[in-house]
């Protein structure tokens, strides 16, 4: 795990909830593990969610119950190590995998290699074929970065909210004089007003849109990820500094990476199709 903890995205990344899942084994391990810490449960909008619904999360708690499923199932588990490709035994054949930690670069080799990488690196590396982005035209879905915001008084601001158009304006200032900078390629909220959203004419202080990210490419997601970090602390002390009910607000957690729709999809001796899902 190249993290310094377990639980992939919904643990690194602020997610918050699993999205209409329908469960196995080892999620309804999960689950229960959460429900009884009191730290998940599912809510459920028949508009919009298939059953049972989403699971909503404590994402520190989520760690903790993955960690201990792995240590208990008896895995043996290896922090802050990235898995940088596939050993080859073989012209064809993959028997194991190169990684590298603060130790050094070794080889674990053994006779299957299950890559959990999300973006497909050991099999790309080892020759795999695989597809990214639309057929047309090569986009990838956006990405997403959320952060949380705590101490902030909302009945404060909602007694003494500026007026939208005037909240617009306040921060089309602060980006014009460079007090904040926006993620490049970000798109909701409008780089223009950010982190105002016009539209919903709503501060989105925590939830924002990137497109143009390929999860593939290690210099674009640390761009990216470190220019958010930078507008979270800008956002949060010009809120402190001009908006109403912020004067206490901090940053409470930041993720350590984006939340990623796609990468490379492998094509292996099947491809799962859209209706062996629906199916």
């Amino acid at each position: 795990e190249q993290l310094g903890h377990v639980g992939g995205m919904p643990a690194s990344a602020d997610l918050v909830a699993f999205c209409d899942t329908m469960g196995g084994p080892v999620y309804d391990e999960l689950v229960e593990l959460l429900k009884e810490m009191d730290a998940g449960r599912y809510f459920y909008d028949p508009e919009t969610h298939h059953k049972p619904g989403r699971f909503r999360f404590h994402a520190e708690t989520l760690k903790a119950a993955a960690m201990k499923m792995l240590l208990d199932s008896g895995a043996e588990v290896l922090l802050h190590t990235v898995a940088a490709g596939a050993h080859m035994s073989g012209k064809d054949k993959v028997g194991g995998v190169h990684a590298a930690n603060k130790s050094g670069q070794f080889v674990v080799k053994s006779k299957f290699v299950i890559d959990c990488t999300a973006d497909g690196d050991i099999a790309a590396s080892a020759g795999a074929k695989f597809l990214k982005g639309d057929p047309e035209d090569g986009r990838i879905q956006h990405v997403n970065f959320r952060y949380s915001v705590g101490g902030i008084d909302r009945e404060a601001f909602e007694r003494n909210r500026p007026a939208p158009g005037q909240i617009r304006r306040m921060f089309m200032n602060a980006i014009r004089k460079g007090e904040i900078a926006p993620p490049d390629n970000l798109f909701a909220p409008s780089a223009e007003c950010f982190p105002y959203n016009a539209r919903k004419s709503q501060l989105s202080l925590a939830y924002w849109e990137i497109e143009k990210v390929d999860p593939s490419d290690a210099t674009a997601l640390s761009r990216t990820l470190a220019q958010c970090h930078r507008a979270a602390l800008e956002v949060t002390r010009f809120c402190r500094r001009n908006m109403p009910g912020h004067e206490n607000a901090k940053i409470a957690h930041l993720p350590a990476t984006l939340g990623t729709r796609e990468s490379r999809r492998i094509i292996g001796d099947y491809v799962l199709t859209k209706d062996d899902v629906l199916k």
